[in-house]
């Protein structure tokens, strides 16, 4: 190939992969991206060997041979490659697009001016069943001449507390927290166990975000 350092032993592989350099649209080689042996690297591979993003559709992509990365690829001594990975490229972005990370996340998921917070792993778990964006102040029992107080709003149901240990008393009865927790960016399908690993995500695969925020 004229245009980079592939070689090709037939024709038609070099003619594909001429496709990737005359279109706007590249594709990445499944099995470069995902830790496995390409069994065409020696007769030209026609896709490119080069580090793509993590597939949005994470463990429930159907595509066997996707050209992105798979959170659920694991290696056989455990080793989750998608969390070092994003741990990977995150330390490499400046200090700067590493703290704007965690302000997109907290844009979407935290409640400043209610000082409820749920950007750190410690905090999310202090407000598990609680649908922290919908927390409001209001009259005790709608009467304007009564306290004001703090309602809490059920994240699975329309019942709302005063208080967020009526409301933990409730989820817990009622409800089953969710397993993991979803990336709302995009239309992404991105799910972490962790907001730590979320905040890499964030600042990995929706920098151009993070960067709008400096």
């Amino acid at each position: 190939c004229d245009n980079c350092d592939k070689t090709f032993v037939l024709k038609w592989r070099l003619k594909k992969h001429l496709e990737v350099h005359s279109t706007s649209i590249t594709k990445c080689c499944h099995y470069y991206n995902n830790e496995k042996p390409c069994p065409y690297e020696k007769i030209g591979c026609m896709f490119l060997h080069e580090h793509s993003k993590i597939c949005s559709f994470g463990g429930r992509c159907r595509n066997k041979l996707c050209q992105f990365k798979h959170p659920q690829y694991h290696h056989d001594d455990g080793t989750d490659t998608t969390k070092n990975y994003l741990a990977d490229k995150f330390n490499q972005l400046t200090e700067e697009e590493k703290y704007e990370s965690r302000e997109v996340l907290c844009d979407l998921y935290c409640k400043a001016d209610m000082d409820s917070h749920r950007c750190s792993d410690d905090s999310f778990e202090a407000f598990v069943g609680c649908d922290v964006l919908n927390i409001t102040e209001g009259f005790e029992n709608d009467d304007e001449d009564a306290d004001v107080v703090t309602y809490f709003p059920c994240s699975k149901c329309d019942e709302r507390y005063d208080s967020y240990q009526k409301l933990n008393t409730h989820f817990s009865s009622n409800h089953t927290p969710d397993e993991a927790i979803k990336c709302c960016l995009n239309g992404c399908n991105f799910s972490s166990k962790t907001i730590n690993l979320l905040i890499m995500h964030i600042g990995v695969n929706h920098l151009d975000l993070v960067r709008k925020k400096l």
